[in-house]
């Protein structure tokens, strides 16, 4: 069962962004890994397996991102964090490094 802070139904007018940007989550002298899974300006849902509690102040750290906030909601394995300023998502996510893969060696199709 989810914990609440506010019981208001949901009244965002900023877009959410789907994300998979590894990050930290720091609150109480801990530091611990997780994901963040969308970014909106004011807020961020994080998967972590250690959450904080509801009220907590928090950081979330990542490439391109550090910022306070607090968390307003936790679920299972991931909470939702209320940022104390608003940051633009889109240069977070576009300003994430590319990572490519080695390339596939080709294979040369030999007919028979």
């Amino acid at each position: 069962m989810y914990q609440q802070l506010r019981e208001k139904p949901d009244q965002r007018n900023n877009p959410r962004y789907i994300t998979l940007i590894q990050s930290r989550l720091l609150w109480d002298g801990m530091s611990h890994p997780a994901t963040i899974q969308n970014i909106s300006m004011y807020g961020a849902l994080l998967h972590c397996k250690c959450l904080p509690t509801v009220g907590s102040r928090v950081s979330v750290i990542a490439e391109g991102l550090e910022i306070v906030g607090t968390a307003i909601w936790t679920g299972p394995d991931r909470c939702g964090v209320l940022f104390n300023r608003a940051v633009e998502p889109l240069s977070v996510i576009t300003e994430r490094p590319i990572k490519t893969r080695d390339p596939v060696p080709m294979r040369r199709i030999v007919q028979r």
